[in-house]
């Protein structure tokens, strides 16, 4: 316990550098104790924000040396940890501690009426480090292009006093000549302005202020008044203390003083600086409100230096905008401790905590942008934002600084909404996080009284770092209202729900049977599936067409479909008495369980408080992912349970719920599902369901039978007249153009076949206008590998070229060259020991270059000019197959760095940035295409087991391996990915897991090796590692056959997915006047067309080519055995490559 304690204090006072050094090279035992006082998740995007940072750093700083400015992070309220030490010199954390709260201990944080010492002199208060958990992605997103500093300050006293002390730190940390900028977080961006309006010589950088209430925040109205509904959740933990208790500890602070709402906002406003303004329950500290008022008039100076102040705020939260002074007396006389939504005060736009009119600057001519965090996530988490921050400081003008912006989806001014939504969406959320909080507490305050008898601390435990969060959200990040704490249940209200499945089109359910018609959508989808099934049938209707209309809605943001939003719509067609209802499931690609959970919950709880108790609905989240029916179905009922736990519906179940589904198989795993949930949630909800009989079954069971063989039959008549049209089209003698302006689909490719057979080799091909007979070399075995090697060895481009062309002479026959020309893409059918022979290296010989200072022509080599792809043929090598090219959603296994007693930092590297860019397609516009990336990085992620267990439980569309891999020349079948204590995967174990990707790249030494032999093989001789993947399944593999230089090893990957995903890299617009392909604000926001393997192959084999690493052939390392067309995405209609 002691050394996570200490390793966390040492990591919440480590500056940004600091950060990065500490999670990039972490012992496997300090990754184990970084995880478990962070949590997984939250280590996890710790560490990848360290490996993206050192990675930007090297690619930023690679050809010259590191220059980085300052600059310091100062946080906001609450941001800090605060220590109590006693006079025996004891310390304990008692901000930000959940077992501190319990045990009463935040009391110890009340200040005297001044407003300076401690309110119990038994005890001192001192400041510890940033609460990195928070704060810590947003240092690690800046610590690339600066050295990232942060001030820690006791923020419970004066604003005032934090400037002066942040003058200190400045002065004793940095020169007179050095650049310093500033980033205040929320109530930090205050002592920010403080300081450079001050001490302008500190601050020569910009200052950026993010979520600041520059004009103060109603939220401290609540506080200080008593209707600050987050008190009674303290106050529930706390049961040694009432909710005065909390009040007088808020009254005592000045930073809460300094923080009430600006009288230029409105004039009404000056009342609050008024002690009978807050009644007299307990005493309020007139002093402080007269210094509070004093600042506020300093605050309200336009400030120095506007040209230098970025203010970045959030949107589209319910906030507190205006207070209605009489009300407020009222209550104060009546001693209501109510939070007074709705009666005192009215909510509107802003980002939880400040309204948005009280952080704008942009009147004073300060550059101010919104975010939409209700989409995006906090300032502080959402990952578009951080990725991108850095350019958005860096960027020289404010027409630079609008194209950052443009593509961190940041917009000039708030959205508008609909003032009536604020009240049911603050409402939906209070809700929510009611019950979710709810249920952890009660799970953690079991867990504290099981330890209650062991002694000495307890370590940090998963519950409890929760119920930290959860404070964090009510009051670090955001400040949403919760609500009273929940009532516990009594052993008779158990939540009752009646269920049941049917075969149908949900699309035609019209009548009175049901309520409410329920389909999803994704936010900004058009209608697909049953949803677009649903408006084509309000379509069809005797009336006439009113046309797409839910399209339309949709088009002009009626429809928003966030993540649990509700629209409800009279369903419009003859004799239907429901309501339409379109479920709002988020952005697409993050629709997951968790996800699915907090929309069944919402949904239901909406629709049973406006009394629509018969809903017939399709089976959300049974769609896109790869999640099973008995996942799915048992989300359904916890969110169910969560939505109805505590209706009273004495007349019988709270919800009458009917999945609708037009697959017979899957009704029968419904109903299968239906059963276990119902037995797993027994004496918790009680389930009222009738199982499908027997005889339901078996109709269903033919059902299903009849409609698959009528889909054989057609897909055969199909394959038939596919069949008859080649037949055609190999009877017509008309030549086909090989012309490089033909679209991709049209270029048909050149298949060469080669095969030793004991002293010769022997070549046959086919063209798109000849077949070419059986050619033969009879240059000796030995010869050709010694050629081999000095291509591969070659430390130059012209020895390369002289290497290649001379193993080209050797290795093809004459009259075959001639036909190996042009730019189609080339596929080469070979045995194993053929594919030792470096065929990407091979260049077609020429004699326009033997004169002296004539440019070598790199498309001569047939790995640059033809995008060579490799095919085994071989016993137990499959035909290579395209992979699905129309999926939607593509799923990613991302592994590296795995061994570590073999540690790659590289690799590590690498793997971080390749599942970075997969998940940019996720924030491309014009795309339907989405990714889910896993991501097992590091030895303590990737182990053994994690990686098999990854391949057992889900099914994956790529892996990407990056590591050591270990061939065995004498025992082939021990090769594999090299792990942690010299453990080996190979093919055969993936291939055992029943779920072998398509699609693997291998970027791992000696990965494309293969064993000497050729189709005639020993039975007793296993596969090599290579094929091995084909003989188990797989259609398309990458690999290296020699070792690759770590730069060249991550752009190759960067580059080939890139083309595979229609990720268009921007090489004049990238920051700074550097290119980096690891930054997403590099790459167009909107879809390009996603490219064939041949054409990715080739690209990104020309791009390493020109970079050069050292002179090394990286480029002709990489192997592709598969199919030339094989794409990832299906290219878009009518791009002339669909």
């Amino acid at each position: 316990m002691a050394a996570i304690t200490d390793l966390l204090n040492l990591f919440n006072q480590a500056d940004g550098d600091e950060m990065v050094d500490l999670l990039t090279n972490a012992s496997v035992m300090d990754e184990a104790r970084l995880n478990t006082a962070f949590g997984e998740k939250c280590y996890a995007r710790l560490r990848h924000r360290a490996i993206r940072c050192r990675l930007l750093r090297e690619e930023r700083f690679q050809s010259a040396p590191e220059r980085r400015e300052n600059l310091v992070v100062i946080p906001g309220l609450l941001g800090t940890e605060l220590h109590s030490v006693q006079a025996n010199g004891s310390c304990e954390r008692i901000w930000l501690d959940a077992q501190a709260v319990i045990q009463g201990k935040l009391q110890r944080l009340r200040l005297a009426k001044d407003g300076v010492v401690e309110a119990d002199p038994q005890y001192q208060i001192k400041t510890g480090g940033v609460l990195k958990r928070f704060y810590g992605e947003l240092m690690l997103s800046l610590a690339h292009a600066f050295r990232v500093k942060v001030f820690a300050y006791d923020w419970r006293k004066s604003l005032d006093l934090a400037a002066t002390e942040c003058y200190t730190y400045l002065r004793r940390n940095f020169s007179s000549n050095e650049i310093v900028h500033l980033v205040g977080v929320a109530e930090g961006g205050l002592v920010a302005l403080l300081v450079q309006a001050r001490y302008p010589q500190c601050v020569k950088g910009r200052t950026l202020l993010l979520g600041s209430p520059v004009y103060g925040s109603l939220a401290y109205v609540q506080a200080l008044a008593g209707h600050n509904e987050r008190v009674n959740w303290v106050d529930t933990m706390d049961v040694g203390h009432g909710p005065l208790d909390f009040l007088a500890l808020a009254r005592s602070l000045p930073s809460f003083y300094q923080l009430l709402p600006s009288p230029s906002i409105n004039s009404a406003w000056e009342a609050f600086y008024t002690p009978a303004t807050y009644g007299d329950q307990v005493q309020i500290q007139e002093d402080l409100l007269i210094q509070a008022r004093t600042l506020r008039t300093e605050l309200d100076r336009v400030p120095a230096h506007v040209d230098r102040i970025l203010c970045v705020n959030g949107f589209h939260q319910p906030t507190v905008v205006e207070a209605d002074l009489a009300a407020l007396a009222r209550s104060q006389q009546s001693g209501s401790d109510s939070s007074g939504i709705g009666s005192i005060y009215t909510l509107g736009d802003g980002d939880g905590r400040t309204p948005c009119q009280m952080a704008d600057m942009s009147a004073l001519g300060v550059e101010t942008y919104y975010l939409d965090t209700l989409q995006h996530g906090d300032l502080l988490s959402a990952p578009q934002l951080l990725t991108g921050l850095a350019d958005l400081l860096l960027a020289e003008s404010p027409e630079n600084r609008r194209v950052v912006a443009n593509r961190l989806s940041l917009q000039t001014a708030p959205a508008q909404d609909s003032q009536s939504a604020w009240l049911d969406r603050h409402t939906l959320r209070r809700d929510g996080i009611r019950l979710e909080f709810g249920t952890v507490l009660a799970d953690w305050q079991g867990e504290q009284r099981r330890s209650a008898t062991r002694v000495g601390q307890v370590a940090p435990t998963e519950k409890g770092r929760m119920i930290e969060d959860m404070l964090a959200r009510l009051y670090v990040l955001d400040g949403a209202e919760m609500g009273p704490p929940p009532a516990s249940l009594g052993p008779g209200d158990v939540p009752k729900l009646k269920i049941d499945v049917k075969l149908g089109d949900i699309a035609k359910i019209i009548g009175s049977d049901y309520d409410a018609i329920v389909v999803g959508n994704y936010l900004g989808e058009e209608p697909q599936g049953a949803f677009a099934a649903l408006e084509q049938s309000i379509r069809r209707q005797p009336d006439g067409d009113p046309g797409p209309i839910f399209t339309e809605m949709i088009q002009r943001n009626v429809i928003r479909s966030d993540l649990g939003s509700i629209f409800l719509a009279p369903d419009p067609r003859r004799k239907s008495k429901a309501f339409l209802v379109i479920a709002g499931q988020g952005v697409p690609g993050r629709f997951g369980l968790l996800e699915l959970k907090v929309l069944t919950r919402e949904l239901c709880w909406s629709l049973s408080r406006l009394g629509m108790r018969r809903i017939a609905t399709v089976v959300l989240g049974d769609g896109r992912g790869g999640e099973s029916i008995d996942e799915v179905i048992a989300v359904w009922m916890r969110g169910i349970k969560g939505a109805i736990t505590g209706l009273e519906h004495t007349d019988g179940p709270a919800i009458s719920l009917t999945f609708i589904q037009d697959k017979p198989l899957k009704v029968l795993q419904i109903n299968s599902a239906l059963k276990q949930a119902k037995l797993d949630l027994e004496g918790r909800m009680q389930i009222e369901y009738l199982p499908l009989a027997e005889a339901e079954q078996r109709t269903l069971l033919t059902t299903h039978t009849r409609l698959q063989a009528a889909k054989l039959a057609e897909k055969l008549e199909a394959d038939l007249a596919l069949i008859q049209a080649m037949s055609d089209k190999k009877d017509d003698q008309t030549p086909v153009s090989q012309d490089s302006n033909q679209p991709e689909r049209d270029r048909t490719p050149i298949r060469l076949h080669a095969e030793f057979d004991d002293s010769a080799i022997r070549f046959d091909a086919l063209t798109s206008t000849a077949a070419v007979a059986v050619r033969q070399t009879d240059t000796p075995w030995r010869t050709l590998i010694e050629a081999n090697t000095a291509l591969s060895a070659s430390r130059s481009k012209e020895e390369r070229a002289r290497n290649g062309e001379i193993l080209a002479r050797q290795f093809l026959p004459p009259d075959l060259m001639g036909y190996l020309s042009g730019n189609a893409p080339l596929v080469v059918s070979m045995d194993s020991k053929l594919a030792h022979i470096h065929w990407e290296l091979l260049r077609l010989p020429t004699d326009v270059e033997r004169d002296p200072g004539a440019k070598i022509d790199l498309d001569l080599f047939l790995g640059l000019g033809r995008g060579l792809t490799r095919q085994l043929r071989t016993i137990l090598a499959p035909r290579p197959d395209i992979l699905p090219t129309r999926k939607r959603r593509l799923r990613v296994l991302v592994v590296a760095d795995p061994a570590s007693d073999a540690h790659l930092p590289g690799a590590r590297a690498e793997g971080v940035a390749v599942a970075d860019l997969f998940e940019m397609v996720n924030q491309l516009e014009g795309t339907e295409n989405q990714v889910e990336v896993v991501r097992l990085i590091g030895p303590s992620e990737a182990t053994h087991g994690n990686v098999l267990g990854e391949l057992l439980t889900r099914s994956y569309d790529v892996l990407h391996f990056a590591g050591h891999c270990r061939y065995d020349p004498q025992n082939p079948v021990n090769s594999g990915w090299l792990f942690s204590d010299n453990v080996l995967m190979t093919p055969q174990e993936i291939q055992r897991t029943g779920r072998m990707p398509a699609f693997i790249m291998s970027n791992a030494c000696e990965s494309g090796i293969t064993s000497d032999r050729s189709v005639v093989r020993d039975a007793g001789l296993a596969p090599t590692f290579a094929e091995s993947f084909f003989a188990k399944g797989v259609t398309n593999f990458i690999c290296t056959g020699w070792a690759v230089n770590d730069r060249a090893a991550r752009d190759f990957a960067m580059i080939l997915y890139a083309e595979l995903l229609g990720l268009t890299f921007n090489e004049q617009d990238a920051a700074k006047g550097y290119t980096s392909r690891l930054t997403p604000a590099s790459y167009d926001r909107r879809a390009g067309t996603p490219k064939p393997m041949y054409v990715a192959m080739r690209t990104a084999r020309e791009k390493v080519e020109k970079n050069q690493y050292d002179d090394e052939c990286s480029w002709g390392a990489y192997q592709h055995y598969g199919n030339p067309y094989a794409r990832l995405f299906a290219a878009p209609k009518n791009s002339g490559e669909e």
